[in-house]
């Protein structure tokens, strides 16, 4: 009986994997193309202050799914930074936080350094956008998204801080603010419609 119920649960777990004869795979979040900028522009906030200068940005999305805005930070300042958190806004949604280290560490962003490193986003294939992804990625024709990138917040190791969170914030409620306006023009043109 005992071998019987490892038999099954063998069969079961090799029928599980196999539908049709196609082996189940987890998504690959290790392969993306970049968005057309006339669909998802990727903008940098002018900071002329900011030790922290972004370089390189362009919108991501990933063959399975999701976007991410990928970037190279240099540090144009005289002095080593500890930490710093960036801000990702976005008029076509949500928006997201990106903080270094991620972990405690002693590690310093020196002086002319750029963060990542080049080659540190190595998992990431970025593959051509050709026909076939861009149907299977359903995207559309016309722009849907302005995003910023902004330096929210940059700790020296000398302990003083630069930040540009009051910016940030206006930002902020300024994209929520565009987005109730949308909500509202979507709303009318439905109840026009229904009419």
């Amino acid at each position: 009986m005992r071998y019987f119920i490892i038999i099954l649960c063998l069969v079961f777990t090799c029928g599980v994997r196999s539908l049709s004869g196609q082996e189940v795979t987890q998504p690959d979040y290790r392969t993306a193309f970049a968005v057309p900028r006339e669909i998802g522009l990727p903008v940098v906030a002018s900071q002329p202050d900011c030790p922290l200068q972004l370089e390189n940005v362009i919108t991501l999305k990933y063959v399975n799914g999701g976007t991410w805005d990928s970037y190279q930070l240099r540090n144009r300042g005289t002095k080593p930074i500890r930490a710093y958190t960036i801000a990702w806004l976005s008029t076509g949604g949500p928006e997201s936080i990106s903080a270094w280290p991620r972990r405690i560490t002693d590690e310093l962003f020196l002086p002319g350094q750029v963060h990542p490193r080049p080659g540190e986003d190595s998992q990431i294939e970025i593959v051509p956008l050709n026909r076939l992804l861009r149907e299977r990625a359903k995207l559309p024709k016309q722009m849907q998204a302005v995003n910023v990138l902004m330096v929210v917040r940059v700790e020296y190791a000398d302990g003083s801080i630069y930040s540009d969170e009051p910016t940030y914030k206006a930002l902020q409620a300024y994209f929520k603010n565009i987005a109730l306006l949308l909500e509202v023009k979507e709303q009318e043109r439905r109840y026009k419609r229904s009419q």
